[in-house]
């Protein structure tokens, strides 16, 4: 057996143009802050879908509250919406996936009433100051049912309301707005 006097490892001195370790060292830290970045964001618009969520009015229901082409932000509601809330519910016969969105005026138990373009629940005249006017359509005595919003429109010289919506259609409640006059 041999032994050679020659190093098992060559050293050289490192050329500059041959190896940037400073160089791959920032590409890998902004590779990581922008991964870290895009989860985060990706995160945080996840969250927001799931709490807060955009409804554009396709309708002048609302009128003039949201002018039709207005976007609401509707927050989740584990509750029943109270009297004067602007809710966002379901199609209430499930025939189609759109998204309405009007104003609570009763809940279950209460008795609901439009007389000569004025609103009473439970006997009581109601002050609407959001109204674009009081004309509309009268409408017999009504109790809401157990497990029930009763939900009118704004705008009810044109298009009076949906009635009594079972609160499991209901997604939330209009918490702020773009659009709004």
């Amino acid at each position: 057996m041999q032994y050679r006097d020659e190093p098992v490892l060559s050293f050289r001195p490192i050329d500059a143009k041959e190896s940037k370790p400073q160089n791959v060292r920032r590409l890998v830290r902004l590779q990581i802050f922008v991964a870290v970045i895009t989860i985060s964001l990706l995160l945080m618009l996840g969250t927001l879908y799931f709490l807060i969520r955009p409804v554009k009015i396709r309708t002048s229901a609302m009128s003039p509250t949201y002018p039709k082409g207005s976007i609401v932000f509707v927050t989740r509601e584990w509750g029943t919406p109270e009297r004067g809330e602007i809710a966002a519910f379901t199609d209430p016969d499930g025939a189609s996936d759109e998204i309405y969105v009007r104003r609570v005026v009763a809940q279950e138990g209460d008795t609901v009433e439009i007389k000569d373009g004025t609103l009473y629940v439970n006997g009581l005249a109601q002050d609407e100051p959001y109204l674009n006017s009081s004309a509309g359509a009268d409408m017999p005595e009504t109790t809401v049912p157990a497990g029930c919003a009763f939900v009118l429109s704004d705008d009810r010289a044109n298009d009076i309301a949906v009635g009594a919506v079972d609160l499991r259609s209901v997604l939330g409640v209009v918490r702020f707005s773009l659009g709004r006059k």
